[in-house]
């Protein structure tokens, strides 16, 4: 072989095939990078689902704390000839707005203040309740100014979670 064949054999490069594969390289990294973004924004929505899920059964419970309150004022407040309550409901009312308490209570981690705060409303309002006069409707007036606390922790709490919703919001814990 003469230097002028070597020569010609190093220099017939494939530049076709060097350029097939630069492209399959960046159509890879180009698949890689898409497939890593539209994995993070699962989980957001994914993490999104879970609050909006958390916000309804928290939703529904307060539904029915705020039902058993109002009932417990209702009883409070009728007059004995007029009532359709009979005795003892009020303390069945009573058991049941401690219950659906309890059960809130457990929806929240022991370091969150607005929750735990929320707990707390609760309890003094259940604490309220068990004071409660009948004889001179006495208790009833405390039960209703309790009833604003709580309808406005409940409502802080909510709108801390809708907005970590809207925002997709992964930073911050689930709850």
């Amino acid at each position: 072989m003469t230097i002028h064949e070597a020569t010609e054999m190093v220099t017939e490069i494939p530049w076709w095939e060097i350029s097939l594969g630069i492209s399959n390289l960046l159509l890879a990294g180009v698949v890689a990078w898409s497939s890593w973004y539209s994995s993070k924004k699962d989980r957001k929505v994914h993490i999104a689902d879970k609050r909006m899920e958390w916000v309804r059964e928290f939703r529904s419970n307060m539904a029915e704390l705020m039902e058993a309150m109002r009932t417990m004022n209702i009883i409070i407040n009728y007059d004995e000839k007029d009532t359709p309550f009979q005795k003892g409901d009020f303390e069945k009312e009573t058991k049941r707005f401690y219950l659906i308490g309890e059960r809130i209570g457990y929806l929240f981690p022991m370091d969150h203040k607005k929750g735990m705060e929320l707990y707390e409303q609760i309890g003094k309002a259940y604490k309220l309740a068990e004071k409660v006069d009948f004889s001179e409707k006495k208790g009833g007036k405390a039960l209703v100014k309790m009833e604003d606390k709580i309808y406005n922790l409940v409502d802080e709490i909510q709108n801390e979670q809708l907005e970590r919703i809207r925002n997709l919001d992964t930073k911050s814990r689930l709850m």
